[in-house]
């Protein structure tokens, strides 16, 4: 179980002297290394990685993954397709806009491995004062607002979801980060925001290190789920990029507290760099060691070729492995659920973690 995971993050990481274990892929694979790699989200990435280096998986992985990566790109041009439309709807409007997230990277066709990212919606960045006419303007060409129940209309950082004809959700955002004023974000994006192309048409896409800081920020917001592999493919890519960083900025933000789980951002930061193969100054990451991939992925390996009840065993187990990693505390139950609810989540959770605790003094150092 621990090769499994040993073998997917070797061949992920850029190791200038070291190459991943040919002969291994070419061999039996371990059990659970589909769930493994579906869990992660990475399987473009490792189709790549794997196409780079002359390494042809043994059956059935090959195949399974091949469909995995087919699946990824057809939702990446469903993406696009969507991205085109509202591209086509600012332009009309003649509204400043700036793509973000996932369909920025995928605008930056020069950066290797920039398109390998998954693509779920389509995020814009546009002026808070324009950004309800724009929503009006794709609402009234189809596409379908899901409104959530007790909430104003503009959602922390961006406006409600909306659902293109084709599938894809698109996010109004009026501000690039969960923290601080819209205003402010977006005085700090537009500036330094590159010009890039979208079915031939010119748009713009944030700078690198703005592309970078968005990634720590998004994945430490979301919890467990930015702790995924797929998560980290952005800031591995932006570390390989040519293109500079300002890390005294990152320093900076971190320092003020722009992200107010900072630690765990270095610890996400460090396990980044790891993975590139490239080093971040010390004064961003301090004395926070980097969040240890590898440990991680060997309990997520461990749990998922077990084949445990998803929603009752295997997902507390994954989650409250790597919040324990972390140090944060148990997951909390959702708000407005019965005691006895309430009461079941918190012993799932701590059965969850003393099981995690176990397999690390037993196979887990």
């Amino acid at each position: 179980m621990t090769r499994g995971a040993d073998l997917l993050l070797d061949t992920l990481t850029w190791q200038e002297h070291r190459t991943p274990d040919a002969p291994a892929w070419a061999g039996v694979l371990p059990p659970g290394l589909e769930r493994l790699v579906a869990y992660e989200g990475g399987a473009l990435w490792l189709t790549r990685r794997l196409a780079e280096l002359g390494i042809r998986p043994s059956e059935p992985f090959r195949t399974w993954l091949d469909k995995r990566a087919k699946d990824d790109l057809a939702r990446n041009l469903m993406v696009e397709g969507a991205a085109v439309r509202v591209l086509a709807a600012l332009r009309a409007l003649e509204v400043p806009h700036v793509f973000l997230k996932g369909m920025a990277w995928r605008l930056r066709p020069a950066v290797p491995y920039a398109g390998a990212r998954p693509l779920r919606d389509v995020d814009v960045l546009v002026p808070e004062t324009r950004a309800r006419e724009v929503w009006d303007a794709l609402v009234a060409e189809g596409y379908t607002a899901v409104l959530p129940e007790g909430h104003g209309f503009v959602i922390a950082h961006h406006l409600p979801a909306l659902f293109a004809p084709g599938g894809a959700s698109v996010e109004l955002h009026t501000s690039a980060s969960h923290q601080g004023r819209a205003a402010d974000s977006w005085n700090r994006v537009w500036p330094g925001a590159v010009p890039a192309e979208l079915d031939g048409r010119e748009t713009r896409v944030p700078a690198m290190t703005e592309m970078l800081w968005h990634a720590v920020e998004h994945a430490v917001h979301d919890g467990t789920e930015g702790f995924r592999l797929r998560r980290w493919l952005d800031v591995v890519v932006a570390l390989r990029s040519e293109e500079p960083i300002r890390w005294p900025d990152v320093t900076a933000r971190l320092g003020a507290g722009e992200i107010p789980a900072a630690d765990a951002a270095r610890a996400w930061l460090g396990a980044a760099a790891e993975l590139a193969g490239r080093e971040v100054p010390r004064a961003v990451l301090g004395s926070v060691a980097p969040f240890d991939l590898r440990r991680a992925l060997r309990w997520r390996s461990a749990v998922l070729a077990r084949r445990l009840p998803t929603g009752r065993i295997a997902i507390p187990l994954l989650e409250e492995g790597t919040r324990e990693a972390l140090g944060w505390p148990p997951s909390p139950s959702a708000r407005g659920r019965p005691a006895y609810v309430r009461t079941r989540h918190r012993l799932a959770a701590a059965a969850a973690r003393a099981w995690y605790r176990c397999w690390r003094a037993v196979r887990g150092r």
